[in-house]
């Protein structure tokens, strides 16, 4: 830069001072919210895989319209790589709170983060969801309504459920609940009971843990994804089939 170019932006400066320092701070502006957005994304991302980690947030989700056995979940617990399997049930139904997405209590694999009172210790009680509770209704009873139908209740032993804990779930990391066929078509939260509370004798869903490396979404975790998945993808398959020819000759001899 030569003399009188800066001679010209000296001037130029003093002429309209206060338009400079007003783009002055608008740069220095974004560039400090560009920095915080840069800094605070790999601790987001720590702090996600941290609590997944903890809860054991499932790496596969299993699921069968023929329904899942506890001779299929075996057979995942066999396979490389997998440290932990569990089965698990659900159903939407209409209480007099609302719809709500009803699914049973696991343990080892996505398991529920619990803020108040205790776990569930009988068919009659359940877990309620945090966005539609507080420890103010610990003792709640909610109520299963007539507006569902016939098939809708005879996945369930009772009627009635009583809350007796406030729970968090890492199946839902936002105020998002999933869709459903009832009501809105949007459930207004879930409510987690024992197994035994539905009448089911299969699973709904296998939910596979692997205890994989690196953080989620990196590389690495991707990476040791895909080399497990074309087993599981494997087994399913050959698991579906097994459960076909189950069936068929259950419907034979009877």
């Amino acid at each position: 830069m030569n003399r009188e170019l800066r001679k010209i932006l000296r001037r130029s400066i003093r002429r309209s001072l206060g338009r400079f320092l007003a783009i002055l701070a608008i740069v220095a502006l974004g560039v400090g919210f560009f920095a915080g957005l840069k800094s605070s994304q790999p601790a987001l991302l720590h702090t996600a895989d941290d609590y997944f980690r903890r809860q054991r947030m499932y790496d596969f989700q299993l699921m069968s319209s023929l329904g899942l056995t506890e001779e299929d979940a075996g057979a995942f617990r066999a396979l490389p790589g997998i440290e932990a399997v569990e089965g698990a049930r659900f159903q939407d139904a209409w209480t007099d709170a609302g719809v709500f997405h009803f699914m049973s209590l696991t343990e080892s694999v996505a398991a529920p983060y619990l803020l108040s009172g205790r776990l569930p210790e009988n068919p009659e009680e359940c877990l309620g969801d945090e966005i539609c509770f507080s420890e103010r209704d610990l003792g709640r009873e909610l109520v299963l309504t007539e507006d569902n139908d016939t098939e809708t209740r005879e996945h369930f032993r009772s009627g009635r459920f009583t809350i007796v804990g406030i729970a968090r779930s890492p199946r839902f990391i936002s105020r998002d609940r999933g869709s459903s066929t009832l009501g809105s078509g949007k459930p207004e939260g879930f409510l987690i009971v024992l197994p035994e509370a539905f009448t089911d004798e299969v699973w709904h869903e296998l939910l596979l843990w692997c205890a994989l490396p690196g953080e989620i979404y990196s590389e690495t975790y991707r990476d040791a994804l895909r080399g497990i998945r074309p087993a599981v993808e494997t087994l399913l398959n050959r698991r579906g089939v097994l459960r076909v020819k189950e069936l068929r000759k259950d419907a034979h001899e009877e």
